[in-house]
């Protein structure tokens, strides 16, 4: 009788050691493309939720990218409503201004959060800040505004990749 009680607290004793090992994951022990994780680890991180976390991470993230991207998207449809009042007035050219300043702060407020623990980042976002945060001269003659807005979008496009919003 000993014995079977000795037997059968044995596989009990390695499976608790096995599950109390498996509770020890970190968030890299759960990313689904790491090839170096047991069966133990898997288990627990498809048991606990491990693998979910990871992926709602993951949606998070491209959440927030696409958020970055949108504003982007948003400077650079200023910019183009800037090009499309070249040859209006006077009214409609600062109009456009003042919408594309406003796009360009959010962005660039984007960016700056972004930026905290990136040096790269804060570099190419100190050089943007530059061109992006001067007003275009609305009372420039059409080339020289077609420039600025040219000179403004190839600086967004810059931070973008920065960002890591576009390859």
């Amino acid at each position: 009788m000993k014995v079977q009680l000795t037997r059968m607290k044995l596989p009990a004793a390695t499976l608790l050691l096995a599950v109390l090992t498996g509770c020890a994951t970190t968030a890299a022990d759960c990313d689904p493309a790491n090839q170096n994780a047991g069966f133990i680890t898997k288990m627990n991180c498809d048991v606990g939720g491990g693998y979910g976390q990871h992926v709602a991470q993951r949606e998070d993230d491209v959440r927030a990218a696409q958020a970055e991207n949108a504003q982007a998207r948003q400077v650079l449809a200023d910019l183009e409503a800037q090009r499309a009042a070249i040859g209006k007035s006077l009214a409609e050219k600062t109009k456009a201004r003042n919408a594309l300043s406003a796009s360009v702060k959010k962005l660039l407020d984007q960016a700056k959060a972004k930026s905290q623990n990136n040096a790269e980042l804060k570099r190419q976002l100190a050089q943007s800040q530059k061109t992006l945060s001067t007003p275009i001269n609305v009372n420039a003659s059409d080339a020289a505004l077609e420039a600025q807005i040219k000179a403004r979008q190839a600086e967004v496009y810059k931070l973008q990749k920065s960002m890591g919003l576009v390859p």
